[in-house]
């Protein structure tokens, strides 16, 4: 352990984003950034609803410009400046994000297990498409310039790629059990099944 960094109360995630370390805390309607180099708390930006229980960010992610954060009890998508740390609160959607999120080709994706739907959202935070299931989304990664779901249904979870500006969808691929932690690496796509406690890797 080479440094223990204090945080707003119960963070939830963490992001490495703009020479930073980022923490969303999410009963502390807040993210800390950290500075990597001294491991010092930078800056305590508020996000979320402060008036609220349970009222701050959850996940959160990036497009190379701006930090896009997920609130559930806001119901809005956030974004930060990472030059001045200012924060930009847009009307509220129907989107609650209570799940990974992920920015690719000038758009936001959120998988909403809360809602059972995949959202396509704009930078400005508003919804351009919304991809209702039988099911919920429980992971959401970018592979090779694509967006990959992993859709959990009662009969098995389903791995969907999608096209990041149209929503089309290119492939799917029936893995079972679940998909929750879904990520890309080594050429293939890995997730968690919690049906038989395994990490699984899926070719694609």
């Amino acid at each position: 352990i080479l440094a223990r960094v204090p945080t707003g109360l119960q963070p939830q995630s963490v992001h490495a984003a703009f020479g930073s370390m980022w923490s969303s805390d999410h009963h502390g309607a807040s993210l800390t950034r950290i500075d990597p180099a001294t491991n010092a708390v930078l800056d305590t930006v508020p996000a979320g609803a402060p008036d609220t229980f349970r009222n701050g960010p959850q996940d959160f992610t990036n497009d190379g410009t701006r930090l896009y954060v997920g609130d559930s009890n806001l119901q809005s998508l956030q974004s930060v400046n990472p030059t001045t740390d200012a924060v930009t609160t847009p009307a509220s959607i129907e989107d609650a994000f209570c799940g990974p999120m992920a920015a690719i080709a000038g758009y936001v994706w959120s998988a909403d297990g809360c809602t059972g739907t995949t959202y396509q959202l704009g930078t400005d935070g508003s919804v351009q498409q919304a991809f209702k299931i039988d099911g919920f989304p429980a992971g959401l990664t970018t592979r090779a310039g694509k967006v990959w779901i992993g859709d959990d249904h009662n009969t098995g979870a389903v791995l969907v790629e999608r096209d990041p500006q149209t929503g089309a969808v290119l492939a799917k691929v029936r893995v079972g059990g679940d998909a929750e932690s879904l990520t890309s690496a080594f050429g293939d796509l890995w997730l968690f099944d919690a049906n038989s406690n395994a990490i699984r890797r899926v070719q694609v």
